[in-house]
């Protein structure tokens, strides 16, 4: 599988190293140094498949030469300490054919550092080991446009408020500081240098047809749960080929063995969330339910009590007579009735008469209707506040219900359960609604109804514990609510799909 590897080393002199040895090395050629006279002679190096030099314009033609290009980066160091060169090693993708890889080398090069400015010096290494690799050797300096050597930094001189420079007596001159004249040394390039490589492989990979990808983070930053093995470098590698245990090869062995279990544990992990998961689900839809269920009574319940109230105020309307002269009317109608002698009789008669005009009637039979009439409107508002007892006793029985179950969910669940009982009831209450046109037929009246929701909704607010939910609650409905549309969307797609043969092309 394709490895990211993208090391980045200075070759330095006050480390005891040459940039002519090093390029000697790479390129397994003989090449002298000007600067202390050594040869260095790597004719005999195997694994070398591949050397070039890639130039900026600006460049001498000469430079092509490899010993002419690193004697002359050897010449223009004067320092002991002096940065002659910067080593890159990269790991070649495996996948690719070495055509392939050295068009993807030339390529990253050119772009990212020859185009920059320096000189590059490519070369391929494969022992068929399985280990294809390049090692770009890349100039600290610019060039300047006549082909000369730049310079790495220059001076600046600090100014005061003015815009003058500053003398400083102790010294005997002007403050100054030095500038690097390229970012080339800073710390981001690096990171830049390993961004683009990657990218470089994984467009080559992808082009190629191959699923195979890399990446430059670290398994920390990529948010991978697993433990990065160690370079093993030359003496280790040479030790584990010839089946010699290395310090180096047994730590990565066991780190390989800690990730077998650690990879072991996160599918076990995975496993248990599922469940978990669809546990938690099962309940909450259990605990949904059972909301929902007790909201369709309780608006069943408040439909009644308000339908109850309707009638008992129809009742109470119903007869427009004077309720105080009906009565008055009916007792004296059973005096004259009981009565035996004539002269009380016409007395009872006349008081009769005073009191059908205050009643607004004209006979007695008429009077005898009206009662008739209003103790059956009495028995009705006794039985309709009877009726509404029961209703009212029916409604703390459910809030106490939907309590109880509120209280036993977590918090988790209580969130989840709010906000999908606040999707799906629109759907419940269709459901109730239909179930009391059934019920009530000719007399369901929807105003009713609607008051009856609006009723629930206060009264049931005011059941729910004060929990400050309010947030996760709105994002849980946001989700719940965008995952029943499509749903929805999917379904009126599916059931308007036309025929196979009725599709356009």
């Amino acid at each position: 599988m394709a490895i990211f590897h993208l090391s980045v080393k200075v070759i330095s002199r006050g480390k005891g190293k040459s940039a002519v040895g090093a390029a000697a090395y790479r390129s397994g050629e003989r090449i002298e140094n000007a600067y202390d006279g050594a040869v260095h002679d790597y004719t005999r190096k195997r694994g070398i498949i591949h050397t070039q030099i890639l130039l900026p314009p600006q460049a001498p033609a000469e430079y092509y030469n490899r010993s002419v290009l690193w004697n002359a980066v050897e010449k223009v160091e004067k320092a002991k300490n002096a940065q002659l060169a910067r080593d890159i090693e990269i790991s070649l993708p495996r996948e690719l054919p070495f055509s392939r890889q050295k068009q993807l080398v030339i390529g990253f090069v050119s772009q990212t550092f020859v185009k920059e400015g320096m000189c590059a010096d490519i070369c391929f290494h494969d022992k068929l080991d399985g280990n294809p690799h390049a090692h770009i050797m890349l100039t600290m300096r610019p060039i300047n446009e006549d082909g000369s050597w730049g310079q790495k930094q220059k001076k600046v001189y600090v100014l005061d408020e003015h815009g003058n420079k500053i003398y400083d007596k102790k010294k005997r001159q002007y403050k100054c500081t030095t500038v690097p004249t390229t970012d080339w040394n800073e710390s981001y390039k690096c990171e830049q240098w390993r961004s683009a490589w990657a990218e470089y492989v994984n467009n080559y990979l992808r082009i190629d047809g191959i699923k195979e990808r890399v990446d430059h983070r670290s398994y920390q930053r990529q948010g991978i749960e697993q433990i990065p093995t160690i370079h093993l470098g030359p003496v280790a590698s040479q030790m584990e080929k010839k089946r010699r245990i290395s310090e180096r090869g047994q730590i990565n062995r066991q780190i390989k063995e800690d990730n077998r279990l650690l990879h072991s544990i996160k599918i076990k992990m995975s496993e248990l969330k599922v469940a978990a998961k669809q546990a938690f689900d099962e309940k909450v839809k259990e605990f949904t339910t059972l909301l929902l269920r007790i909201r369709s009574r309780f608006i069943t319940t408040m439909y009644q009590d308000i339908s109850n109230d309707v009638k008992e105020a129809q009742l109470k309307t119903s007869l427009h007579y004077n309720e105080a002269a009906i009565p008055k009317c009916y007792h004296i109608i059973q005096q004259i009735e009981n009565e035996t002698e004539y002269d009380r009789m016409a007395d009872y008669r006349e008081d009769l008469f005073k009191a059908f005009y205050e009643a607004e009637v004209y006979s007695m039979k008429e009077v005898k209707q009206i009662v008739a009439l209003l103790q059956d409107r009495d028995k009705a508002i006794f039985h309709l506040q009877k009726q509404k007892e029961v209703l009212h006793k029916n409604l703390d029985e459910d809030s106490e219900k939907r309590q109880k179950l509120i209280a036993s969910m977590s918090k988790d669940e209580f969130y989840s359960a709010i906000a999908k009982e606040a999707v799906y009831q629109k759907i419940e209450d269709e459901k109730t609604r239909n179930d009391l046109k059934e019920f009530y037929g000719d007399e369901y009246q929807d105003m009713i109804f609607k008051e009856a929701v609006k009723c629930t909704d206060k009264e049931l607010s005011m059941k729910i514990p004060q929990r400050n939910h309010k947030n996760v609650v709105d994002k849980i409905l946001f989700d719940s609510q965008t995952k029943l549309q499509l749903q929805q969307q999917t379904r009126h797609l599916v059931d308007y799909m036309p025929p196979k043969g009725d599709r356009s092309r």
